[in-house]
C-alpha cells in the first residue's frame, strides 16, 4: 500500500511539472465566460460574433435561456457597424477573449462586454443583389462587417413597380427564448426604394380614406375605414423573430411591409408569429420562415391600392392574401398558411377557398386561430397542394407535414 501511494504521489509531481500547474483564478481553463443577452448588454451593445465552421462570422446565439457561454480563451468578435466604439477606437471591429466570468481580454484590458459599448447602435444596410420573380428586385437586408463582408438578416424579394414586397425569406434561431426584450420600435426606412411615394403620409388614415373614396362609395369607404378599421404597416418579417437589438431594428425598413387590417395584423397574423417562434423554442429546431402577399383586395369588384405617386398613378396594392411557409428544413417538415386580408371576407366563399379546397388546420397543433373574418380569416395547406397556385411560394416538394 506505501509503495502504491508513493508511485501514485510520483505520478501527481511529475504531470505537474510537465503540464504546469493548474490554474486556481476565475480565468482557470473551463471557467468560461457568460453573457445574460437582457442584463449584460446595454442600449447600443455591438454586435456579438464568433467564427463560423466556414470562417466566416455568424451570431453567437443564447445556448439556454437568455444566456450565451464561451469558453475560457474563445475568440469573440464585436463590430459596430455604422458608428465606432464608445472608448474612441476609430475601428468598427475588434477581437476580443474569454478571461473567466465575465471578463473579456481586448489586449490592452480586461472588463465586463456591458462597458464595450457603441456610439449607437449597429445600423443595417439594405442592398441590390439581383432579380427575382421576372424582373422583381432581389434585397438583402444584413451589416457590413469589415473585411467579412455581409452578415445578412434576411432576403428580400420587391416590386420596384408597385413598392410593394413579393417574399421574404428568414431564419428563427432555436434559442429565440433568449431575445432582448425592451428594444423601442424603430422609424421606417424606405432606404433608396419608394423615390416618388410618401410613404408616411400614405399609413395616415385620413389618406386611407381619401383613396378609398376615390374607389368606393361614401358608405362602403366609410365601413372600411373607421375606429379600429384601418391599414397597419404588416411586417412580412417581425421584430420579434430575432433575438438581438440591432437584428430587430433591421426589420424596420418599409420594403418589409404591405398594407394589412390592423385586427388582421393584431389577431391571427399575431398568433401565427407567437406559434412560430414557441415551435422553435419548444422542440429545439431551427426554423426557414418565408412569407408573402398575394394578388390585390376588390371591394365591389375594384382593387384597393394605398396611395398615388406624385404624377397621380396608383401604387402599394392592399393584397388580398397574407402567407407564410414555415420549413424545418433538417427535418424536411414544412406547412404553408394563407391568410385573408379582408375583414367582411366570407367565411364559405373566399380567395383562399377558391384557391385550394383542403384545409389541413386541424391537423396542425402547435397554432390555432380565431374564425372571425375581423382578426383575419386563416387556411393551412400541405406546401405541395398551394406551392404552384401562389407562384411566389418557394418550391418545396415532398416535405412532411410540420404538425
Amino acid at each position: 500500500m506505501v509503495k502504491l501511494r508513493s508511485i501514485l504521489l510520483f505520478l501527481v509531481l511529475y504531470s505537474t511539472a510537465c503540464l504546469g500547474a493548474p490554474r486556481s483564478n476565475s480565468a482557470s481553463l473551463g471557467s468560461g465566460c457568460s453573457i445574460n443577452t437582457n442584463k449584460d448588454l446595454s442600449k447600443t451593445q455591438p454586435l456579438v460574433l464568433v467564427h463560423s465552421k466556414n470562417g466566416e462570422y455568424e451570431f453567437a446565439y443564447p445556448e439556454s435561456g437568455d444566456i450565451i457561454n464561451f469558453s475560457n480563451r474563445d475568440q469573440v468578435i464585436l463590430a459596430c457597424p455604422g458608428s465606432s466604439f464608445e472608448d474612441k477606437n476609430t475601428q468598427d471591429i475588434r477581437e476580443i477573449s474569454c478571461s473567466g466570468g465575465s471578463d473579456f481580454d481586448s489586449g490592452n484590458s480586461k472588463k465586463p462586454l456591458s462597458d464595450m459599448e457603441c456610439t449607437k447602435l449597429p445600423e443595417s444596410n439594405l442592398k441590390k443583389i439581383g432579380t427575382c420573380e421576372g424582373e422583381k428586385t432581389l434585397l438583402k437586408v444584413g451589416f457590413d462587417v469589415g473585411n467579412s463582408g455581409f452578415l445578412p438578416v434576411m432576403d428580400l424579394c420587391f416590386d420596384e413597380n408597385n413598392n410593394i414586397p413579393v417574399y421574404t425569406v428568414h431564419k428563427i434561431t432555436s434559442n429565440i427564448k433568449g431575445s432582448q426584450k425592451g428594444f423601442e420600435r424603430s422609424s421606417f426606412n424606405e432606404s433608396f426604394l419608394f423615390k416618388d411615394v410618401a410613404t408616411t403620409q400614405a399609413y395616415k388614415n385620413n389618406n386611407q380614406r381619401t383613396m378609398f373614396l376615390k374607389t368606393l362609395s361614401n358608405h362602403v369607404a366609410q365601413k372600411y375605414i373607421q375606429g379600429n378599421h384601418f391599414l397597419a404597416k404588416g411586417h412580412c418579417v417581425p421584430k420579434a423573430d430575432f433575438v438581438f437589438g440591432a437584428q430587430q431594428d433591421a426589420t424596420f425598413y418599409y420594403a418589409n411591409t404591405a398594407p394589412q387590417w390592423q385586427a388582421f395584423n393584431s389577431g391571427n397574423w399575431q398568433k401565427l408569429e407567437a406559434g412560430i417562434r414557441r415551435l422553435a423554442a419548444q422542440k429545439k429546431i431551427n426554423l426557414t420562415v418565408y412569407t408573402g402577399v398575394h394578388g390585390v383586395l376588390k371591394i365591389s369588384d375594384k382593387e384597393l391600392y394605398l396611395t398615388e405617386t406624385s404624377s397621380g398613378r396608383k401604387t402599394i396594392p392592399v393584397p388580398q392574401i397574407f402567407w407564410k411557409v414555415v420549413h424545418d428544413e433538417k427535418a424536411d417538415r414544412a406547412v404553408a398558411f394563407v391568410g385573408i386580408n379582408d375583414p367582411f371576407a366570407d367565411r364559405k366563399d373566399n380567395v383562399a377557398t377558391n384557391l385550394q379546397k383542403e384545409n389541413i388546420c386541424d391537423q396542425i397543433n402547435w397554432v390555432s386561430f380565431n374564425n372571425d373574418p375581423e382578426k383575419g380569416l386563416m387556411y393551412c395547406y400541405n406546401v405541395k397542394d398551394i406551392q404552384y397556385k401562389i407562384k411566389s411560394m418557394p418550391k418545396i416538394k415532398n416535405a412532411y407535414i410540420l404538425n
